[in-house]
């Protein structure tokens, strides 16, 4: 076997075994990806730090719609905005709110973004949209969101909650957590998992009717 025979053969050797692995990356990552959880609502008074779990696995993925109920007063919270600004939430009072607990690095807030920025574009004048991003300034900085936000094209308004605040408020264990509060700052419901558009559209046509 000549030199250059043996030269190209080990080529393609390299070259397959550089393919074979590829192949097998991309397969464990897309075993491995974590799944997209889908949306389950229910009372923010019904929903305590113990036993969550239970009661989410419990009810399961159903469609559910807002109820009125006795007035919960919204917990109050401190972000800041993008410009650095201390803002709470009860500065938003007036108008119905949804504020939404989420991170770039969670497949399922990932997945519900589009939707959050669709309808704000639509309702942004009657309804106000808190987009609360957790930074903890190692998993998730103030830079990496705002990096994802400007490439993605989302303008919907991002909040960061860097002291915990928020989270701590609204006993966010999961994300994405998404809150829904009337126009009086009562505290109408909590669901927690991704939610497509027509889910979100339902629950703020609701809430602005309120």
């Amino acid at each position: 076997m000549t030199s250059k025979v043996k030269f190209l053969l080990g080529a393609l050797l390299v070259v397959a075994l550089i393919v074979g692995v590829s192949v097998l990356y991309n397969t464990l990552i897309e075993n491995h990806e974590p799944e997209i959880q889908p949306l389950v609502i229910a009372p923010f008074a019904d929903i305590q730090p113990e036993g969550e779990a239970q009661e989410l696995e419990e009810a399961g993925h159903e469609d559910a719609q807002i109820e009125e109920r006795e007035p919960n007063p919204a917990p109050d919270f401190e972000v800041y905005d993008i410009d650095g600004n201390l803002v709470n939430l009860s500065d938003f009072f007036g108008k119905p709110i949804v504020v939404n607990f989420w991170a770039t690095w969670c497949p399922s807030c990932r997945t519900s973004l589009s939707s959050f920025d669709a309808v704000y574009n639509d309702m942004r004048d009657e309804v106000h949209f808190l987009m609360v991003a957790m930074v903890d300034g190692i998993r998730e900085t103030t830079d990496t969101v705002g990096s994802f936000v400007e490439n993605e094209g989302y303008t919907f308004p991002v909040f960061y909650d860097t002291t915990g605040s928020a989270i701590s408020a609204y006993i966010v264990t999961a994300v994405p957590t998404t809150a829904f509060i009337d126009r009086n700052g009562n505290l109408i419901a909590r669901g927690v998992g991704a939610i497509e558009e027509i889910q979100l559209r339902m629950f703020v046509d609701e809430l602005n009717s309120l």
